[in-house]
């Protein structure tokens, strides 16, 4: 009797550690939205833990709401993919609870449809097609890192020059007359404009084009071999607004979404 008393007792307490030793699930709910716009976005889920388990899963494509049940207390890689959104991870731990609860985590991704600006960046020096270097490379990195993932989006590359051609601005102003009579009273003369003439569209051209050159320099080469008939570049010979001559950084390279091909085009 003691035998098998002891026995019992010892198979409760392996229980008891083998249920304590299970991890809490805990439902792990929320949205998915696009980062530029805030809409609600559909899109392919997969929740990978230290340990290399993946559990994969769909945001509801009207709601972009999803839920999992995940392990409290755990890390987790969460990666974001689909035709539609620039490949994304972040990283989520689930939080210690002492009994079944829910955790509200959301999420945003950048949603890819034709005619979106992705990238606006001075890509070239003022007034020259020699181009900085280390921004560009970065953005070109990126732009190859999508197309890797994303197989059915097409990039337009639109280069300009209103780094350096602006609208002529237009000035308003008063011409003080001489003063009349013995009281002095000045009198003003009727406001009248002065119009700065645009530059020549020759050299906004010239300029462009200069640009576009060197940038089909710097896609031909082996890296982008396997992307070049993805990517279209073309000028932009429209003048800049006018602003401040102390503005730096505007932007004279563009990165459109031009195209996502359909399954049947792939």
């Amino acid at each position: 009797m003691t035998v098998r008393f002891f026995i019992f007792l010892l198979c409760i307490v392996l229980m008891l550690n083998f249920t304590l030793a299970q991890p809490l699930p805990i439902v792990v709910k929320g949205k998915v939205t696009d980062e530029l716009t805030g809409q609600p976005i559909g899109v392919e889920i997969e929740f990978r833990s230290t340990d290399g388990r993946k559990i994969k899963i769909n945001s509801n494509s009207i709601s972009g709401e999803y839920q999992q049940v995940l392990n409290a207390g755990e890390f987790y890689d969460v990666i974001f993919s689909g035709p539609n959104i620039i490949r994304k991870v972040d990283r989520l731990k689930v939080d210690h609870f002492d009994s079944y609860d829910e955790q509200e985590q959301n999420f945003t991704v950048i949603k890819l449809e034709p005619g979106r600006t992705l990238f606006k960046i001075s890509a070239f020096n003022k007034g020259s097609n020699e181009v900085s270097k280390e921004e560009i490379e970065s953005v070109f990195n990126q732009i190859k890192e999508i197309m890797k993932f994303n197989r059915a989006v097409n990039f337009e590359f639109v280069i300009n020059a209103k780094d350096t051609y602006k609208k002529a601005p237009i000035y308003e102003y008063k011409e003080e007359a001489k003063a009349k009579g013995k009281k002095k009273k000045p009198v003003k003369s009727e406001p009248r404009q002065l119009i700065q003439p645009d530059p020549n569209p020759e050299l906004v051209k010239s300029l462009v084009d200069a640009r576009i050159e060197r940038i089909n320099s710097l896609i031909d080469d082996n890296d982008w071999k396997r992307y070049i008939r993805r990517i279209t570049v073309n000028g932009d010979y429209s003048l800049g607004e006018y602003t401040n001559p102390e503005k730096s950084n505007i932007p004279n390279l563009l990165i459109v979404v031009k195209s996502i091909d359909s399954a049947m085009e792939r």
